[in-house]
Order: C-alpha cells, then sequence, then structure tokens
C-alpha cells in the first residue's frame, strides 16, 4: 500500500477539509480504541492505503495527510467493542461512512470536496411574513417541462430561474425540504422493486450552510425525552438554545411520534414551531360538514389559544396546514374517503385510516361537472381558510395547482408519477388554482391582520351569525351551526383596508348573512368569494344582507363611502 505522512492536523472541523496543501479529517466516536483511514483509488473500487489516526482530542480522532487533493475517495475502519447490549456494534472488517461527508461515493465511501464556502447567512424572514412551501428535490421538478431537461430532479433545478420565478410569484418565502442525503433503501421495498422515495433512512450528514434558514425535525419528541418522559428543558433542546448558531435559526417540530407519550403539541420550548395536525383535522372536518365544528373552526383561525397560548408562545408557533407529504394531497382530501395505497405492498394497511376526507359524491376520478365543480370550490375553502388565520401558512407543493397522489396518503416509497408532481399534465382548473393561491398569498400580504404576534382578544377579534350578532353560547353549542362571521381588527379605524371581515359556510345551502356594521362613512368591498372561479372581485360595494353561496367563503374590507341603500 502506499504511504502517507501522517500529521496531527486539527478537531474543530469534523469530516473531510481540504485546503492548498492536503487534507484533514476529523472523526467523532466516543467509544472506539482505534480509528483507521482508508484511501481508495479513483473508481473507490481498490484500497490504497490504510492509515492509523493516532491523535485524538476528547472524542475526536483526527490527522492531517499533505498532498492529498479534492476528489480523494476515502473510508473508515473503527476498532471498538462489539457489545449489541450496550448499543456497540464496532466491527473492522466493515468499512463506515464518514457522517460528515459531502459527496458519498457508493454506499460507504466518501469523496473529498471543497466547502461550499461563505459565512453563514439566513434569509432571515420574520415569521409573521413566512408562507412555507414543502416539497421534494426530485419530485418538485422531474416532470416540469419549464427546467431544463438535463437537471430537472435535482437540486440545480431548485435554483434555476424557471422555479424561482414560479415560487416567488406564488408568494411562497421559504421551501422546506424532505430529506435530501445519501439514503439507504429497505430490503422489502428493493425486492418491490420500489425506493424509499421520502428518504427518512439517512446516512450521510447535512451541514449548515449559507441560505438555509432552519431545519424541521420529524418525529421531534424524541429529542425531548428523558428518564422521566418529555421535557422541554431537556438537554438538547437547552444545547441549542445556547448555541450561537443554532440559536438564530428557525426550529420546527414535528410534534409526535410513535413512543409513550409521543404526542406533545403545544409543548416544545419558545424557540421552537410545530405542525399543527389539530388545524389540518378542524379545517377538513368543518368543510366535510361535520356537526358541531364552527367553535373548532374559530379556535383555528385565531391561532389555537389552547395549545399555543403561554410560555412567550404566540400564534405563529403555530405552523398552520391543510395537507403535507404525509397524507392525501387537497386535491385526494376532496376526491377520496379512503386511501388507496395497495402500490406499497402492504395490502392497504398502511397510512393513516382517519383523513377526514370526503370524495364529494365519487370515489376518486371523474368527468361529472357538478362534483367537479364541487371539488375545485372545496380546494379553494380550504386554501382560503389556512391563509386566513393566524400562524405560519404550510402548502404542500402541488396542491396549488391539484396534484393528485391517486388516493395513495403514504407515497413514501413511491419514486414515480404517484410521488412526482405531474407538473407536465396541469388542467385549465389546475392553473386557476395557482392564480387563486397567488390572490390569496397577496390578501395575506396586505393585511396584516392576518399576520398577528400575539393572539387576538375580544378587541382584536369578534365572531357574528347570520343574523349579524355576536355569537352567543347557543350558536357555538348548536351542531347545526355552519356558518361563522369573523371579524378581525387593528384597533384602528385610521388604515380601514387592513381591516377585515371573513364568513365561512359549510352549509349545503345558501344562507343570508346580515353584514356587521361597518366603521362610520364606509362600507363592505367583497374582495373574495370562492363560489366563483377566480379570486377576481367586483368591487361592488355592499351592506345589509349578503347571501352566502353555500360550501363557500367570503372576504369583505371597509372601502370609504356609503353603499346600496
Amino acid at each position: 500500500m502506499s504511504q502517507h505522512i501522517l500529521k496531527p492536523g486539527r478537531p474543530d472541523d469534523l469530516g473531510a477539509t481540504p485546503d492548498n496543501q492536503g487534507v484533514n479529517f476529523a472523526l467523532f466516536s466516543a467509544n472506539a480504541t482505534r480509528v483507521e483511514l482508508c484511501l481508495f483509488d479513483d473508481d473507490g473500487k481498490q484500497e490504497l492505503s490504510r492509515i492509523e489516526l493516532t491523535h485524538k482530542t476528547a472524542d475526536i480522532w483526527h490527522g492531517y495527510i499533505p498532498g492529498l487533493k479534492l476528489g480523494q475517495i476515502y473510508s473508515y475502519r473503527v476498532h471498538g467493542p462489539d457489545d449489541p447490549a450496550n448499543g456497540h456494534r464496532f466491527d473492522p472488517s466493515k468499512l463506515v461512512l464518514d457522517p460528515y461527508a459531502r459527496e458519498v461515493v457508493g454506499q460507504v465511501k466518501a469523496r473529498v470536496t471543497a466547502p461550499l464556502g461563505g459565512a453563514h447567512s439566513f434569509p432571515a424572514t420574520p415569521w409573521d411574513k413566512t408562507v412555507i412551501f414543502e416539497t421534494h428535490v426530485k419530485g418538485l421538478t422531474i416532470a416540469d417541462p419549464a427546467v431544463p431537461e438535463k437537471i430537472r430532479g435535482t437540486c440545480a433545478a431548485m435554483g434555476s430561474a424557471p422555479v424561482l420565478s414560479y415560487l416567488k410569484n406564488l408568494g411562497v418565502t421559504a421551501i422546506e425540504l424532505l430529506p435530501m442525503q445519501t439514503k439507504n433503501h429497505e430490503e422489502k421495498l428493493k425486492q418491490l422493486g420500489l425506493k424509499n422515495y421520502w428518504g427518512y433512512n439517512t446516512v450521510g450528514f447535512f451541514a449548515i450552510e449559507p441560505g438555509i434558514d432552519g431545519f424541521r425535525f420529524d418525529l421531534a419528541p424524541v429529542l425531548g425525552r428523558t428518564q422521566m418522559g418529555f421535557d422541554p428543558e431537556a438537554p438538547f433542546f437547552k444545547q441549542i438554545a445556547a448555541d450561537p448558531v443554532l440559536s438564530k435559526i428557525k426550529l420546527i417540530a414535528e410534534p409526535w411520534d410513535c413512543g409513550v407519550a409521543g404526542y406533545q403539541l403545544g409543548n416544545f420550548p419558545p424557540q421552537w414551531h410545530e405542525w399543527n395536525d389539530k388545524f389540518r383535522d378542524d379545517v377538513r372536518r368543518f368543510w366535510r360538514g361535520d356537526a358541531g365544528m364552527a367553535g373548532s373552526l374559530a379556535t383555528r383561525l385565531a391561532g389555537s389559544s389552547p395549545e399555543f397560548d403561554g410560555d412567550g408562545s404566540s400564534p405563529l408557533t403555530s405552523i398552520n396546514m391543510i395537507t403535507c407529504h404525509d397524507g392525501f394531497t387537497l386535491h385526494d382530501v376532496v376526491s377520496y374517503s379512503a386511501k388507496k395505497n395497495s402500490a406499497n405492498g402492504d395490502g392497504n394497511s398502511d397510512g393513516n385510516n382517519s383523513n377526514f376526507s370526503d370524495n364529494c359524491g365519487v370515489e376518486g376520478g371523474t368527468d361529472d361537472p357538478v362534483i367537479c365543480g364541487l371539488r375545485e370550490r372545496q380546494k379553494r375553502n380550504m386554501l382560503a381558510t389556512l391563509f386566513l388565520a393566524q400562524g405560519v401558512p404550510m402548502l404542500l407543493a402541488g396542491d396549488e395547482f391539484g396534484n393528485s397522489q391517486k388516493g395513495n396518503n403514504n407515497a413514501y416509497c413511491q419514486d414515480n408519477g404517484i410521488g412526482w408532481l405531474n407538473r407536465d399534465q396541469i388542467t385549465e382548473e389546475g392553473r386557476a388554482l395557482t392564480r387563486f393561491v397567488q390572490k390569496l398569498t397577496d390578501l395575506r400580504k396586505n393585511h396584516s391582520a392576518l399576520q398577528q404576534e400575539k393572539f387576538p382578544h375580544e378587541n382584536d377579534i369578534s365572531w357574528v351569525n347570520p343574523s349579524g350578532r355576536e355569537n352567543m353560547k347557543a350558536d357555538w353549542e348548536n351542531p347545526d351551526n355552519h356558518c361563522l362571521g369573523m371579524v378581525l381588527s387593528e384597533g384602528s379605524n385610521k388604515d380601514p383596508g387592513k381591516r377585515l371581515l371573513a364568513i365561512f359556510n359549510a352549509a349545503a345551502e345558501p344562507v343570508p348573512f346580515v353584514l356587521p356594521k361597518p366603521p362610520d362613512g364606509e362600507t363592505w368591498r367583497r374582495v373574495l368569494d370562492t363560489s366563483e372561479l377566480t379570486l377576481e372581485a367586483d368591487g361592488k360595494k355592499l351592506s345589509g344582507t349578503y347571501t352566502v353561496p353555500e360550501k363557500s367563503v367570503v372576504v369583505f374590507v371597509p372601502s370609504p363611502g356609503k353603499g346600496p341603500q
């Protein structure tokens, strides 16, 4: 084997860090007794050198090899106890991948590459201005005809002009990516000819790099588990809060896992924000027409205070969503009453059975114009509710144009047309829905009453019933109450364009609604009615009684001048 000079190097940069003279290697292992660095030829097939890292600082093994260059392929052999009962499975006969590898070759080897460079810089969009777009790197662009074919489905495509322009026009401020590191595929999936498309079996490292604003943690309660159970003061949370970099980034928790006491919505430390599944379920149930959901909808529209009002939290702690990668797409929420997961190879036994969905009369695809029209309206209703609620809206990629997974609500292994966004098949209805979402993001941006940093109280928000008066206890307790009015105010009439009246009618019939009295000298102007195909407002001034169409959301803002007498 080739001979190389070994120098002590430094422990502060984990991974392989090149300079003009050589490469520094640093690997953490608290229980290793010996670490060997293995160097390979350019194809990664033949091991050329095996160098023992004899220098150790705390639990970091390190060494510097002069003369090595970018492109060098390497791996490790790590010696230590073979004691599975205590969590140790050291086996130096097997190669070990560097967890801080920037480029992976095959399954267990890495290539030395240059760091991305640049100081840590974050977009730092304020939470009240944030609109999240959850997506998958490959799935977003693999079938996008606007992206050059050679880069479709790659990180390069994510940064291409067509994609960036599309997201900016949509009103998105942040992209939340599913895992993009190197991953392993379960043997069961390989035998079925499938892959772990979502990528949760990650084996590689993903560092904080310029442009990365933060992270979402899947199954996040595990991070706070102690011997006494989940604890928001757990060491992990304290270490992040004390870290000079991590304490300044955005941290989002999926606040549930499958362990004991695994559901922890609202219990994370103040720096953390949380996916709100109660928002998702209550909004779906309201628009499905379930009995007694008016009060639950009001709670979600006002920021989910039962879960988040306390300990320095705000409505912005709630990441509001109607859908996410895990579950039905928005189109499938209104097209399927039951999951269709047979393609996953588990006999349709996987995936959530509690989807609170409604097929609007026919299971799956249909050409019936009445059913198709109702489905489009219900999509607009749920999207409007998302953007009219206090909290941070999160949009699942593809929902803005009606993407379907054919009823599959657990497409984790569908690296194909089921899991990809079929952007090459967008219909005219899909393009209209995209324009609708653009109008919604504009509406939210232009009305600060929808971007509150504090929970609204009685001077900021009121709830009215179809008679025009404030809701009473009987209204909230009425199981047949499917129509609710919300009036938002910033506490000043000097800027009436920032006040807002929204009426949510999930009833199967139109509801005559007495409009609350607007500020003196003004009248209501309609800016949104989801019963229409577009968001284009007619600007008509209104007063008195307005007939709210069935299954619709109507939004008004004050406008100077008197309405019709």
